[in-house]
């Protein structure tokens, strides 16, 4: 499945992908990770553990690469976004590769208000 195609299909539904806590933001990374890139999602925690982790699990080392969020990054489309969180927990999104260095739209879930959201487009401002 493209990028798009998943876009049109699960744009607006609530993606509960483990069946567990409801509709995480993880959810629907696990989702776009298995559907449009074709690998297998591993457990990795809260959504703040893509990044902490990044270096240390093989998962992550090795399907993934990892860019700096510098004045001058924009997001591609299909990339995976990790935030900080006030809750530590994290958050984490699929870029929409649409934005410029003062913003950028990704695909959300549970959020901004985390109350189980489903599948949301979302302007991020820096």
């Amino acid at each position: 499945m493209t990028f798009d195609e998943w876009v049109k299909k699960y744009s607006g539904k609530a993606i509960d992908y483990d069946g567990t806590y409801g509709v995480q933001c993880v959810d629907l990374v696990k989702h776009y990770v298995k559907n449009v890139l074709g690998i297998s999602p591993q457990s990795i925690g809260n959504a703040i553990e893509y990044y902490n982790k990044r270096n240390k699990v093989a998962y992550l080392k090795d399907n993934f690469s990892w860019h700096k969020n510098t004045p001058d990054f924009i997001p591609k489309k299909g990339d995976i976004c990790v935030f900080t969180s006030k809750s530590g927990n994290g958050h984490v999104s699929v870029a929409t590769g649409e934005g410029t260095t003062s913003y950028f739209y990704s695909y959300d879930q549970n959020y901004p208000k985390s109350q189980h959201e489903p599948m949301t487009k979302i302007k991020h401002s820096y």
